[in-house]
């Protein structure tokens, strides 16, 4: 289960910095969150980019002339 921990946690298991995303078992991530130390960290949706044939950005202008 992905954590975002909100505190620091330092043990003989290790350290985990406030800020930060960890993938733990389900049973320590639990345990975090429940405490108040951590939040679950959703599986965000998928997204797409829409790009333009040949690179084209859509907010470059078609035909510029110099001058």
């Amino acid at each position: 289960m992905k954590i975002r921990m909100k505190t620091l946690c330092a043990g003989p298991q290790g350290v985990l910095d406030a800020g930060k995303v960890y993938e733990l078992d389900p049973k320590r991530a639990k345990d975090l969150i429940d405490g108040g130390y951590a939040v679950e960290v959703k599986p965000e949706a998928a997204t797409e980019k829409a790009v333009k044939p040949g690179g084209e950005r859509a907010d470059a202008p078609a035909n510029r002339k110099a001058g």
